[in-house]
């Protein structure tokens, strides 16, 4: 378990705005608000667009593009997560705690989550059914 560093083009603000901690060329490092500091992560996934980790916990964390709701967020409402968010997973009232994450993975504009029960999650584009679920949820 360890700390992430995260670093991107800066085409565009995306992650941590403009909180850039060190420049090299083309690419710089970013310090990311909205993760706390103790959060340690067992696994992460990348696209090209967005980031996703998975807390000591069990919990999910993105940020990054959310342009087909691949942050867990309705894209009409932020396209883009420039803060690390938790995200809450589950259908809700039908478990005693929310499900941990034990694995993640992502496409270009989709998230995927295996939890502790065996089941899936996933959320952002569908448009080729890479959901499993046949909508955008």
């Amino acid at each position: 378990m360890g700390s992430v560093a995260l670093w991107q083009r800066m085409v565009k603000p995306g992650c941590g705005g403009r909180n850039v901690v060190a420049t090299r060329g083309k690419n710089s490092i970013s310090v990311c608000p909205g993760l706390p500091q103790s959060v340690k992560f067992s696994a992460i996934a990348v696209s090209a667009g967005h980031f996703v980790g998975l807390d000591q916990d069990g919990g999910v964390w993105c940020l990054g593009s959310n342009s087909r709701g691949q942050c867990a967020v309705d894209p009409a409402i932020q396209g883009v997560l420039g803060v690390a968010t938790r995200v809450f997973f589950g259908k809700k009232g039908l478990y005693v705690r929310e499900p941990r994450g034990v694995s993640v993975a992502v496409g270009d504009n989709h998230t995927m989550v295996l939890d502790d029960n065996g089941e899936v999650w996933s959320w952002g584009d569908d448009t080729l059914l890479q959901l499993g679920h046949g909508d955008t949820r």
